[in-house]
């Protein structure tokens, strides 16, 4: 199940969807939905509070444009005309502040995928799958390996401060020559250059780095749990590693179970163990720091973009002279 949550400059809300492979207890199933709830709400505070979004007069010159596209779509030229003049006048402001700007971030969502199943229950699904793969079973196998995902995708929109201003611009000019299906094409175009990215944070890392911060806290007073913590924490590592989420990142998360491995043999004698947490500790938040920086940029089909206006056509190189130029100067942009 895929839940969004939009995090902007008017809203945020968190939503929580979880998917269980195999039933568990109800007591386990509550325990993980509730840990996997907390973790995830962590992190879309921290996406809310540090997302960077665009100044007021970005917005509402983009604001502007959109309105634009959908008068000259509703024949509607004078309101369409007063917008982009408004547009033109706020994305120069802008500019003027900044003549640096290139891409601004617009808006911000989140996608959640949760899945409540153990490191044998998925390993069970992945051998299945395998075992149709073989029979040629490709539809059957996709079934079960979809739901297989355990991730936020925090996705977000960029506005390309150095192209689509010029858009704006020569679709306004076009206006005032009468000809507006260039200056719709020409809209169009620019909103082709926007750049969407996507950063993927396993949820099985985020689990495991606060069951680990819990242990810290208990482990003076009961060992026993402090050990089923660390355990748990284990598992959510293994997780991660059968689901593919490990990627480049393999001796980080190595390192990472080697740790608390050692903080398992370690807390079962007198030995100070606050060192030990620490180190753990740092390198969880290093190693989610590095993932909250790998953006990947995505398709525009895959698109999170949230406006309410929707083209009717397609434009043509013949339409319009500047297509070539807008689309490769927003393949060329780089984050």
């Amino acid at each position: 199940m895929k839940n969004i949550i939009s995090i902007s400059t008017i809203a945020a809300a968190l939503m929580f969807g979880s998917l269980a492979l195999q039933a568990n207890s109800t007591s386990q199933h509550a325990t993980h939905t509730k840990l996997t709830q907390q973790v995830v709400a962590k992190e879309a505070a921290l996406q809310q509070k540090t997302f960077k979004t665009a100044s007021k007069d970005i917005i509402s010159g983009l604001n502007n444009s959109l309105f634009a596209t959908d008068a000259i779509q509703k024949k509607d030229t004078k309101a369409a005309e007063d917008a982009l003049t408004k547009a033109t006048k706020l994305f120069d402001k802008a500019l003027k502040v900044d003549p640096n700007l290139k891409l601004v971030p617009i808006n911000n969502r989140i996608g959640l995928y949760a899945i409540d199943a153990t490191p044998k229950e998925i390993q069970k699904a992945i051998d299945m799958s395998i075992k149709l793969l073989k029979d040629h079973k490709v539809q059957e196998s996709k079934a079960i390996l979809q739901p297989l995902t355990d991730e936020m995708d925090i996705d977000t929109i960029y506005i390309p401060m150095d192209l689509y201003p010029t858009a704006t611009k020569k679709a306004l000019e076009a206006l005032k020559k009468g000809d507006k299906k260039v200056a719709l094409m020409t809209l169009i175009d620019g909103m082709h250059t926007f750049v969407n990215s996507r950063v993927v944070i396993p949820i099985g890392l985020l689990t495991a780095q606060d069951l680990v911060t819990a242990a810290s806290k208990v482990e003076k007073k009961n060992k026993k749990e402090t050990t089923a913590l660390l355990d748990a924490a284990q598992q959510e590592l293994q997780k991660d590693h059968l689901l593919g989420y490990i990627g480049k990142h393999s001796k980080e998360y190595t390192s990472l179970e080697k740790q608390i491995t050692a903080l398992k043999v370690e807390i079962k004698g007198k030995n100070d163990t606050e060192k030990l947490y620490q180190k753990v500790k740092n390198d969880f938040g290093a190693l989610l720091r590095k993932m909250r920086l790998e953006k990947r940029k995505i398709a525009k089909n895959d698109s999170v973009w949230n406006s309410t206006t929707k083209p009717h056509a397609q434009a043509s190189s013949e339409e319009t002279k500047d297509k070539l130029h807008f689309e490769q100067k927003a393949q060329t942009d780089s984050f």
